[in-house]
Order: C-alpha cells, then structure tokens, then sequence
C-alpha cells in the first residue's frame, strides 16, 4: 500500500516510523540546557556519554587555564636547578627551546584527537578509539590508570612547591629561623592541599573568571620579573652563557648529561592536556579546544625561553643560585640582583600566588580525569567516585578522592621525605606514557590507511609527519625520566619513577585480568552498558567515522535503484530537490530540480519561501501531470523535512492561489504525514498557509492565470520511503495531481548511522566528504570511481574534475526573457553572445572577447567570497552608464553575466538589469530603464523568483543581495534616464551613476567672456533647479598613516544664503552658497564609514578694476559648526550675518576658457598656507556649466571636476578627480548598510 496525504481528519496511512531515538533527544536537549551547543550535544552522543557538567568555559577562560595551569616561566624559575646541575646555562637554553618545538609537535597531536572526541576522560579515550580493537580495551585501561596517577600525583608535587616556597622564603628573612623540618612541610602540604580542593570545590563556578584574572596576573609578573633581571642583576656575558656546559652529575658524556637534564624542560611543559580534560566544561569544545591548546603552549612557550634565557643571564653565579640556604634558586636569584629583603619578598609572594592557582588547574584536571575513568568503571568504588551531586555540576566526589589520596601521601613525608619523592616522581613518566600510547594509535591509524573521526580541527596532509616528531621526542623523554640526577645515585638522590612505573604497570595489567576485564567499560563499548537505554542505532553512529567514499557512493547507486523503480511505478518523472536529490537521479532520467529547505519545516520556523518559488515544478506537472520529487536525509529519521513539511506546505500555498474557492475545502486542505507531524504542529502550520498566499498573491504577483492554465487540478503530496510497497501498476489519480515526495535512502536506526557498509543519507552534506565531487561527474564516471581504491580516490576525483572543467561552462537562461543568461566565468563560451558583463577580479582576454564575436563587454571588478559582494555595491552602478552608453539593442542581443562560481555575484548583476530593464513579458530594453519608485523589496523578491525559478541552483548570498537592493533603493533612481543618448564629455567620465541632464539651452548662445566665467559659473552651481543635485566621486590618496585611502560616493547640494551687511560695512556682501555633501566612505581596506562635508562658496569682487582683469573670483572657505547656532541658519545656509564662515580653503584664480572642447579650466589664486598644511587646488568645468551649448539633442552634461592637494605636517593627500555631475531630480541619500528582507 502507498502512504499518500490525507487531512488529519481522514482515513488511516500506513505506519511509518518517521520519529528519532527518543532517549538521545532528550540527552541533546540536556546538553544545550547546561550551556553547550548542538556540537557539543552531537559529540557527547556520538561518545555516549550524558552531559553533567556545566559547560561554563569559554575560548580565553580556557587558555588560561592551560596557561596557568603550566605556568611554563615560573617552572622555568623554581626548577632551573636541575637543568643547571646537569647541563649547565647553555644545555639548559638550549634543551628549552628544543624541548618547546617538540611540545608544539605533540600538543597539535592531542589537539586533534580532541577535537575528534573532546571528552574528559582524554588519552584513554583516544586510545580506545584508535587502538586495534584486540588491544583497545586493555591499553585504555592501562592507559587511564597511567593518566590518573600522573594527574593525582601532580597535586602532592604542587603543595610540596608551594610550601617550600613559602619555607625559603623564610629562611630568606629570617636565616636562623628553626622552619624546613619535615613536619613543617607536611603540615603546609596540608593546608595548600585543603586550600586547592576547597577552591574546586565551593567557587568552582567562579573557576572560569579566576582563571582569567590570573592569566593577566601570569602576564604582568612575567614582566615585573623580566624588568628587574634585566635592570638590577649583573649579567654574565653571551659567550659564557650560550657555551657553557656544565656536567654536574659527572655522565660518562656532555651530551648525556644533557639529556639527563632534560627534566627541567619537561617540568616547564608538562600537562598540555589539561584542557582535553575539562572539555565537557567548554562551549563547543570540539573546535574551541585545540585552539587553547595550541595557543597555550605557544604563548608558555615564547614566556619560558625567555624567562629560562634571562634567568641564566640575570640570575648572578652558579654557584651562589645553587647553593642558596632557601633551597630556592630563584629567590637567591632576585636577591642578588635587587639586595632588597623586602622585594625579594613580594615577588617570592607573587610567585606563591601563581603556583597556587597554577595547582588549582593541576587539581581540577586531576578530578575530572578521575572522574571520567570512574564513569567507566576503571577505578575501585567507581559508582560512587562518578557520581555528580544534584545542583553542583562538578564531580565532588571526584575532588574528595584527589584530597583524601594527597593527603595520604603528604603524610608519607612526616616519616621520609625521599619516599614521597618517590612516589610523586612517577608523575612525568606516567602522563609521557599516555601521550606515547594515544599519539602512537592515531599513527597507527594513519599508516594502515585507515579512516579517523570526523574533526572540525585537522592536521591535514601533515599529520603523520607532526605525529612522528611528537613520538620521537616523547620516547626520549620517557627514557630519561627515569635517569637519577648522578650515575651512583645514593636512596635519597635516586630518582625512584622506574620503580614506581613498573609497580604500576604490573599492578593496572594485573589488576585488569583479575576483575577490570569485567567491569570495565571501554568508551566505545559504552552503548552495551546497561547504565543508559542505548541501542544499536547508537552503536552504530559511533562507527560512522569509518565510513568512506568508497560506500558513500556504492550506497548513493543503491539507493539510486529505488528511486527508478518509484518512477516507473507511478510512470512519473524525477525531479531533484537540491542538493541531495540530484545525487540520487542519473541525469538521463533527471527532468529537472527544486530547492525545498528542509530549515523552512522545522518546528516553529514553518515558512513559505518568497525566494524561491519553485514554479518551475508546475511546468513539469503540467506536462506529465505529476512528478516524484527526491530528497534524503541522514538525520535518522525515515524522511527530510523538506518532503514532510516544507513542500506540503508549498502544495497548499499554491493550490489556495491558484484555486481559491473554485475547490472544496477538503481539497484545499494543508496534507501532512501523521507520523512525521503531529496533530499539534500541523494545526499551528495550517494556520499560516493564509498567510503565506496573501504574501505569494501581494509580493511575488504571480499571473494566476498562467498558473490555472497549467494546472486543472490541485497538488496532493504522496509519501513514499524504501519500507513503502510500491504499485504493481501506475495509478490513477482522477481528483489532482500527485507529487510523490520520495526518500531516497533506507532508515537505519540512530542518528546518521550505517549498516554493514550501507550509509543512510550518504548524499547529504556531500561538501564534507565529496572532495569536490558532483553529482553529473559522479555518474559520468560512475565505473571507474567505483573500480577505484580508497587510497587513490582523492587523486582520480582531483583529475576528473580538471578534466570537467577545461571543458567549459554552461550557460542558464533566465526565464521569461529570451536573451540574459548566466554562467561561470571558468572557461566560459563567449560565441553567440553580443554583451557580456564579468564579475571577476581580473577582466576575461580581449582576444577571447573577440574571436567569440562580442559587441559589448563590462568588467565589475569583485573579489571572491564575501569580499566579492562588498566590492559589487561598489560596482554596480557601473551597468548604468554602460547600457546607456553601449546603446545595447533592445531586442534580440543575448547578453551574459558570469562570475567564478556562477551563482552569487552574477546572480546579483542579473538581478539588476531584470530589474532595471526588464518588462514583465521578459523583454529587455535598455533605453528605458525603470525609476526607483517603480521598485520596491517585493518588486525585486519578484525578479529574483524568475533567477531561481529558472535554475534552482543559482544561490546568491544575503551580502549579493543586499548590494544590489542598495544600488536600486537607496539611491532613489537607479536608472540613467535619458530621452536620447547624450554624448562624452570630451574624453571626460564620470564614473558614477548617470541623472537625467538638464536642457541648457534651446538655442546657441554666445560663450561669456573670460572675466565673467566666475560668476557664470558661480550661478549655476545653484541655480540649475530648485532642490536639485549633484552627484560625486572622490578618490583620496593619503600619505599619513592617520588619514586613510578611499573612495567616496555620495550627493551634494549648493544652498543660496543670504547675508545680512553688519552696521560698519561698507559694501554688500558678496553672494554666498553653502556646499554640504554626504556620501559613503570605503577605505582602501574595506572598511565603511558615512562621510559628511561642509564648504562656504563666495563670489567675491576684485582686488581692484585691474585686478585679474577686473574679473570676480570664487573663494572656497571652511565651514565653522562652532561658531553659528541651529536657530540662526538663514535658509538653511550660514547665519544672518555670516555665522559659519570658517577660514579661507582656496580661492579659484586664473581662469581659462579656452581648454580642449572648450572645457574651462582653472587654478587656485595662490597655495594657501592654512596652519601648518599647504592647500592647492585645480577645476575642470564642462561647457555645460556656461550654458551657452547645445548638441543635436538640445541638451548637454552638466559637470565639473576639482582635485585638491594638501601638503603638511598634519595632513598630507590628495583629492584626486572629484568628479561633479548634476541630478536633476531631488534624491534623498539612505543608510548604507540597508537591510533587505531576503
């Protein structure tokens, strides 16, 4: 039986399974309720894991974190001794710096394998991902007992720091104090122990903005330590420090010893995952993530050399650092340097303060990799170590075994302080052998070809060679963090890591036969456990990153089969809903495509797309009275919302349009699945679809005539998935037309799963996986990708997509016009068009132009990308002048628009000339382009229908869109309106949009003479027309870093003043216009800013009847806002007595009337010195500004051109070809960044 739509209250449909595992919705929905995003919610469900803790870190909160929590230059500071013991002041340098290398190496590694699974569990987990499955279990557990331990034993390590600190600081101050003994240690381990866990414990929620705050902390005392080593200490000569090595522990060589030293740099760098383990308290940790990571250790990094470099230089002698009663090198070091106590104090007290908050971070880390592996069930009392008390969000109980376990070990010291030693020693080793073991599967990995999970932060085609350096140096790390600081080490100087390892080693392997073999629950096992109500559907989502391109496809020609058997059961064509259908359809059999949003169908944000009508659908049911429209999706679900939602809701839109009463209220009724919609939305979306006519009916203004010709019966959606029996025969349907809506792909349970190589939805979101592959090249060449290997598909796709495209674009026609098309500009074929207009960066050959036969060619320089639909605002108005001026015929030239991609910014010049030019039959005429008060947002949202009604595929952005509503909107007449065409102004042009001139003169007239040129054209500057315009176009070239590059567009007007004489005048003052202009602003940089100028012009008399020939001049001043009040404007000009009149600008001399053409051109009197910058200025005048000319036409331009150069101290640059042009009708200027309702 077909599951066909009916009405809710009709009969019964088949039962589908349409809905989502209900379990893993809610975990999504409780996930984003504690502060994470829907990658957040993904990545904890692909990992099965439930989100509980707050997610309450953010970007800087967490680097941070890291940073502090290494504190990479006040290590460098409090464990420089053994670097210096062994090594000496160039091994110690020199390891530094290497060692900083190699951790960018391997912190990118962890980096991204946590953006893979950001989980707090970190190396264990990765391993269990990425291990051979024999071994994936029992290496975690190894693994996260090794992590655990290192972790745990960092925090005794910490308060040990910390207290010693505290002690040398005393004795510092008081030499004879009875302070050091092993009961004073203990006790002040205890109290920073209790200090740290408390902070994690009841200001948890405050951990984030603590962490900022001591981030700038970290960075002020850095320089405080810096400025006075560098200021105060003696410093030891370059030679002597970069040279000198230094063989303490007596090794057999410098170079071992050396090496032996390496635990200093390795101190100083040691715990860069902790970040990985506070990822479950990050937002959007899967890309948020590996960037702290990385950003962390590069910053530490740049900090510690610099700090270990100046230490060696600054920090005084050998000897004198080493030997320090404190047992501090470093407070040694600053006292030496200052020889004051009480500094020496404070910046020992700013160190405390650090390495306090550094053993927070060490702490909190060390909890949630406890916890993380409880949740497991790696850790004795698991159940209760993972449990999260309701309303904390952090794991106490976590915290307390982190307190009770330090404590125990911090009371070791009371009896032997070389046996806690001991113990926290294996605090490197054990987090260098985690590393090894997680780097080292993910190497694995990539050597077998094997796929890895999909990451939003990958190391590309790089990773195998990062991950081998990362290997390399943490072996030799481990090797050495075993070594003793003397090759006859005493028990107090033995360095007891290799025993404490190995006991460990032996005691997890152990350990793990005996009884974690049972109880321990890998996280990839997870969903098996019983703890939440997993499926195999969820299984089976975590095994989607072994999903190649190799099945994609082979599932894409599986599901393919039974879309063809769907059409030639219901003998219907197939037409693609794009992007995803056409995957499915071979294009032989495809008979044209839809572009249904399935965002449209979601829950509450139904919509009736006005961009995309899609009535190109009515012209194949029209023909084949149906069609089967295809779609997928990889959402496990049974069909995409495009097909449950959004084209039943297209379905009634048009019926009710197109139909009105004509029908029966239960034919014009809204059909939907009942088990993909319920009762309730579909009652909520039925109650739009008025709506949605009402504004298809007012804005797109269909011809419903048209459309009630091409249907004689209304659309009735019909649902058919792989579980649906198909018909034996192909049905009648007497009452409509069926549009069968067809999910392509079988379900398979759980979110975007697969099953035995079978992909559900392996079309959908081809971008992250097709590696430029498309669907017409697919099945070209459908054989030989399926006969290719994994290993070589990349390169066989990379050639046939070379080969595809030197075989040239495709040119779509806009429908109803006869004559625009659209097109890539790649290898585009020019022959058989006679305009072409290139919205590329660089403009197409002009012998390419020419062999193809074309008239009329315009480039609009754009960039691509974003960039691209900025600079179109700025282009556009070139189509003005250049339809104007190229005298395009209106009928039967075929014009182009091409772009790089041929879908956004040649879309958008499209847009323009359809709705600058274009009738509603579809008939170009360029003579006669349209005022913008016959456009409006609808008018344009009905042109953009016809674009993408014509070809779904074209997809301008919403930044196209709004450059072209900007050109034809704001400007209030996009058009260049002239009755006739108008000549070049001798070689002159305007490169900004063309107004309709105004007539100068019904007959000739006389030229005026040279002496009254100011004055002719001092008055028609104004007097052209009431409330008239002119229109600008400034280019400026600065030379002053203050004063930015640009261009500025915009209108400016002349207002008459009328100025009042003053009492003690003696003559009237002189006629006076006041110049305001306001346009946009773009700086060479992109940049935008609204810019608004205002001048004073004055006719002023001659000097004397001799002077200048007795001719009058023209004076520019500035205008001074501060010196006239709003009240006292005359005329919306100066005030009445000539308030606002600044300082003199330039003033216009030596004026020539006889220019080529008979232009006028003219000169500043003299360069002004206006404080400290020199003004000069040049004028070009138009004859249109005499008057006194006509053409053929009896009309002429009206404009003039002014290019001012300043020179000084305060400003420096050029206003080159200001370039006037007169409007004649009044415009009003709009807001630049209008938003368009797209």
């Amino acid at each position: 039986m077909v599951a066909s739509g009916v009405s809710k209250s009709a009969g019964s449909i088949e039962e589908y399974d349409l809905g989502s595992n209900g379990s893993n919705e809610a975990d999504r929905m409780h996930a984003t309720a504690l502060g994470g995003t829907a990658h957040d919610a993904s990545d904890m469900q692909r990992m099965g894991k439930k989100q509980e803790l707050r997610r309450n870190f953010r970007l800087i909160s967490i680097i941070g974190f890291v940073v502090v929590l290494q504190s990479t230059w006040e290590s460098a500071l409090l464990s420089a001794y053994f670097g210096l013991f062994n090594g000496g002041t160039a091994g110690v340098v020199w390891m530094m710096i290497i060692t900083w290398i190699f951790v960018l190496a391997m912190i990118a590694s962890l980096a991204e394998m946590a953006s893979m699974a950001p989980t707090a569990g970190g190396q264990y987990h990765w391993v269990s991902e990425f291990a051979p499955p024999s071994f994936q279990k029992p290496l975690s557990y190894i693994v996260g007992w090794s992590a655990a331990v290192g972790w745990v034993s960092g925090i005794p390590a910490c308060a040990q720091m910390l207290s010693s600190l505290v002690i040398g600081m005393v004795l510092l101050a008081y030499p004879e104090a009875q302070i050091g003994e092993l009961w004073h240690v203990t006790l002040l381990m205890m109290l920073w122990l209790c200090l740290m866990i408390g902070f994690n414990i009841f200001l948890a929620q405050h951990l984030p903005l603590a962490e900022g705050i001591v981030l700038v902390l970290h960075v002020f005392a850095f320089f405080a330590f810096l400025i006075l080593f560098w200021t105060m200490a003696d410093r030891l000569p370059a030679e002597e420090v970069f040279t000198t090595w230094t063989n303490g522990g007596e090794w057999s060589s410098m170079g071992l010893s050396a090496l032996v030293g390496l635990s200093t740099p390795l101190w100083c760098f040691i715990g860069p995952d902790a970040g990985a383990h506070m990822s479950e308290e990050l937002k959007d940790a899967s890309v948020v993530l590996p960037k702290a990571m990385m950003w962390a250790v590069f910053f530490n990094g740049i900090f510690g050399c610099i700090m270990m470099i100046t230490f060696v230089f600054c920090g005084g002698a050998l000897d004198s650092v080493l030997d320090s009663p404190t047992g501090q090198p470093v407070l040694q070091a600053v006292y030496n340097a200052t020889g004051s106590l009480a500094g020496t104090e404070v910046m020992g007290a700013l160190l405390v303060i650090l390495v306090f908050f550094a053993a927070v971070s060490v702490t909190a880390a060390s909890s949630r990799q406890i916890w993380a592996f409880a949740r497991d069930k790696g850790l004795p009392f698991s159940s209760w170590i993972e449990k999260v008390p309701s309303g904390w969000n952090i794991p106490v109980n976590a915290l307390l075994i982190c307190l009770g376990s330090s404590l125990v070990l911090a009371c070791i010291n009371f009896g032997s302080e070389v046996t806690l030693n001991a113990i926290v020693s294996i605090s490197n080793a054990a987090l260098i052998f985690s590393y090894i073991i997680s780097i080292g599967c993910v190497r694995l990995k990539r050597f077998r070809g094997e796929p890895l999970l999909p990451r939003r932060w990958s190391l590309g085609r790089y990773g195998s060679i990062i991950n081998d350096l990362a290997l390399a140096f943490l072996v030799v790390s481990f090797i050495f963090s075993f070594f003793p600081m003397t090759p006859n080490p005493t028990a107090v100087d033995m360095n007891w890591a290799a025993l404490m390892f190995g006991a460990l080693a032996i005691i997890a392997t152990v350990n793990y036969f005996v009884s974690a073999r049972k109880s321990y629950i890998a996280p990839v096992s997870l969903p098996f456990s019983c703890k939440f109500d997993y499926d195999a559907g969820t299984l089976a989502s975590l095994r989607r990153s072994t999903l190649s391109t190799h099945n994609r496809l082979a599932s894409i020609i599986s599901d393919s089969d039974f879309v063809t058997s769907v059409a030639s059961a219901y003998e219907l064509p197939l037409v693609a809903n794009e992007r995803c259908g056409s995957w499915y359809i071979p294009p032989s059999q495809k008979s044209g495509s839809v572009y249904f949003k399935s965002t449209d169908g979601h829950m509450g944000e139904w919509s009736f797309s006005l961009r995309r009508l899609n009535l190109q659908l009515i012209d194949v049911v029209e023909k084949w009275g149906g069609a089967v429209i295809v779609d997928s999706t990889r959402r496990g679900k049974s069909m995409p919302d495009a097909l449950s939602k959004t084209i039943p809701t297209w379905c009634c839109v048009i019926n009710r349009a197109i139909f009105g009463n004509e029908k029966t209220a239960e034919e014009m009724r809204l059909f939907t699945p009942p088990q993909a919609v319920g009762e309730s939305e579909h009652a909520q979306m039925e109650k739009r679809i008025d709506g949605f006519v009402r504004q298809f009916l007012d804005i797109c203004k269909p011809n419903i005539p048209l459309l009630r010709g091409k249907l004689q019966k209304p659309l009735r959606p019909i649902w058919v998935t792989q579980q649906s029996t198909l018909p034996d025969s192909a049905p009648s349907f007497t009452g409509f037309h069926p549009i069968v809506l067809c999910t392509a792909s079988r379900r398979v349970r759980g979110a975007e799963a697969s099953e035995s190589g079978y992909i559900q939805g392996a079309a959908d979101d081809h971008e992250a996986w097709s590696q430029g592959l498309t669907p017409p090249v697919f099945w070209k060449h459908k054989d030989l990708l399926m006969s290719t290997s994994e290993e070589d598909a990349p390169n066989v796709i990379t050639k046939l997509l070379s080969e595809e495209k030197n075989s040239g674009a495709t040119a779509s026609l806009i429908k109803p016009t006869w004559q625009l098309y659209i097109s890539s500009s790649d290898d585009v074929e020019l022959t058989g068009f006679d305009v072409v207009v290139s919205c590329t960066f660089e403009p197409l050959p002009p012998p390419a132009l020419k062999d193809a036969g074309v008239k009329h060619y315009l480039h609009l320089k754009c960039q691509t990308g974003k960039l691209g639909s900025r600079d179109l605002r700025a282009q556009l108005p070139q189509l003005l002048p250049f339809f104007y001026s190229s005298q395009v015929a209106p009928t039967g030239s075929k014009t182009l628009v091409c772009c790089p991609t041929g879908k956004d910014l040649s879309v958008g010049v499209a847009l323009a000339i359809l709705c600058l030019y274009t009738g509603e039959d579809g008939a170009i005429n360029t003579s006669s382009p349209k005022q913008a008060k016959e456009m409006g947002k609808a008018f344009i949202k009905q042109r953009l229908s016809w674009i993408t009604t014509s070809n779904p595929a074209l997809n301008p952005s919403r930044a196209t869109l709004q450059s072209v509503n900007a050109m034809l909107l704001e400007s209030q007449d996009p058009k260049a309106h002239l009755s006739t065409p108008a000549k070049k102004s001798n070689g002159i042009k305007a490169d900004i949009p063309i107004r309709e001139t105004r007539p100068v003169a019904s007959e000739p007239l006389q030229d005026p003479s040279p002496s009254s040129l100011p004055k002719v054209i001092f008055n028609n500057l104004h007097s052209a027309s009431p409330g008239g315009m002119w229109r600008f176009s400034r280019t400026l070239t600065s030379a002053l870093p203050t004063h930015p590059s640009g261009t500025v567009t915009g209108a400016a007007t002349f207002t008459p003043c009328t100025i009042h004489p003053t009492p003690r005048s003696t003559s009237s003052p002189p006629p006076t216009l006041l110049y305001a202009e306001e346009g946009e602003f773009t700086t060479h940089h992109g940049q935008k800013f609204t810019a608004r100028r205002k001048y004073v012009y004055q006719l002023t008399p001659p000097l004397s009847p001799a002077a200048e020939g007795g001719a009058e001049s023209i004076a520019v001043h500035f205008f001074d806002d501060d010196k006239i009040r709003q009240a006292a404007i005359v005329g919306n000009g100066v005030g009445p007595t000539g308030e606002g009149i600044g300082g003199l600008f330039v003033e216009m001399g030596d004026v020539d009337g006889s220019g080529e053409g008979g232009v006028v051109k003219a000169k500043n009197r003299e360069k002004h010195l206006c404080a400290e910058d020199l003004y000069a200025a040049s004028w070009v005048f138009g004859r249109g500004m005499l008057g006194t000319v006509q053409d053929e036409r009896g009309a002429e331009e009206v404009w003039w051109e002014v290019r001012y150069d300043v020179k000084g101290p305060q400003k420096d640059y050029k206003y080159g070809d200001v370039s006037m042009l007169w409007c004649w009708l009044c415009t009003e200027l709009k807001d630049p960044d209008l938003q368009t309702d797209n």
